[in-house]
């Protein structure tokens, strides 16, 4: 089960997730003149934006007891 956090989350992934498909999809779309190095940026921030949005999200998983049950258990041990 996940928590509200979570979720919000990953739906941050999937949006950046969907972004870096875009810009991968459209990577021979430029228009003429588009220096290589420019589009190799765009595609470069695609991929870190996705990246940092899912580590937060597994970060998340793994800190939140509400996510993670097994953090549940050993906080409720003690």
């Amino acid at each position: 089960m996940a928590c509200h956090e979570y979720i919000r989350l990953r739906q941050h992934y999937e949006a950046f997730l969907r972004h870096w498909g875009q810009v991968l999809l459209s990577a021979g779309d430029e228009p003429i003149g588009t220096p290589a190095r420019l589009a190799a940026e765009v595609k470069q921030k695609a991929l870190e934006e996705r990246n940092a949005a899912n580590a937060r999200m597994c970060l998340h998983k793994q800190t939140c007891p509400v996510c993670n049950p097994k953090l549940k258990a050993t906080h409720s041990s003690r």
